[in-house]
């Protein structure tokens, strides 16, 4: 990492720690929040490498939205969380992921070209949109799983992580160092949202239960924080980028 991207990385670090003080200290709402924690850091690196936006905005609109909404009403019927703007935050959140991998680690020079891997992706919501579409109005039932958080977790966090990096080893250096470092500013947000209220857990089955500095939350949400940014660093080099 060059000088002047260690620049950017204190500058966005700074953005990111200024705008959680002002969020608890004004107690601003959870879409404003959003808004401020991933938006600006993600305009400043759009605006420092403006070839990423197209293909980091198409990837997580296609990635985010179908699986979002699904899994959405799947936490909420399950009793596993609740919340709103799931969608509008996911969708900014997996933004400033991607175009901070897109400038920091990412060494592709063709950021604009999206792989030919993404139609497959598309494929795979479709699939997903499809068959949700016939369960819920066959017998929604189905779809209150128990421990449905544990199951998200391992089939679109562990899976994708172990699949892709076990046959693209190059990816795991990047993805560890941006994963760790995401981590701290994931958890960051996580306490600030269950302060405010943005989001409570329900009474649905969990795997365990942990307590961070007086604030409850399931095991699972632990390895979401975790985890997440891992596996959309992952799933975006396997379908969107060149596995490298």
């Amino acid at each position: 990492m060059n000088s002047e991207k260690k620049r950017d990385l204190l500058i966005i670090t700074l953005i990111y720690l200024f705008c959680a003080a002002a969020i608890i200290f004004l107690k601003i709402n959870f879409l404003f929040s959003v808004i401020l924690l991933f938006g600006l850091p993600s305009s400043y690196i759009s605006f420092k490498s403006r070839g990423i936006i197209r293909k980091t905005l198409v990837y997580s609109a296609v990635f985010v939205i179908p699986l979002t909404a699904i899994g959405y009403y799947m936490g909420v019927l399950s009793k596993t969380w609740n919340t709103s703007l799931m969608i509008p935050w996911m969708f900014i959140y997996l933004y400033f992921i991607i175009s901070f991998y897109e400038y920091f680690y990412d060494e592709d020079k063709k950021k604009d070209k999206m792989s030919k891997n993404m139609k497959y992706l598309i494929w795979i919501n479709l699939t997903l949109i499809i068959l949700f579409t016939i369960i819920y109005f066959l017998n929604k039932d189905l779809l209150n799983i128990k421990y449905f958080y544990a199951i998200l977790i391992l089939v679109v966090f562990v899976f994708p992580i172990v699949f892709i990096n076990w046959n693209f080893p190059s990816l795991i250096k990047k993805v560890t160092i941006q994963g760790a470092y995401f981590f701290l500013l994931s958890l960051i947000y996580e306490l600030i949202a269950l302060h405010l209220g943005y989001w409570t857990f329900g009474e649905g089955n969990y795997i365990g239960w942990v307590t961070l500095f007086g604030y409850g939350m399931p095991f699972e949400e632990i390895l979401w924080l975790i985890l997440a940014v891992p596996a959309g660093i992952s799933i975006y080099e396997f379908f969107d980028d060149d596995e490298r």
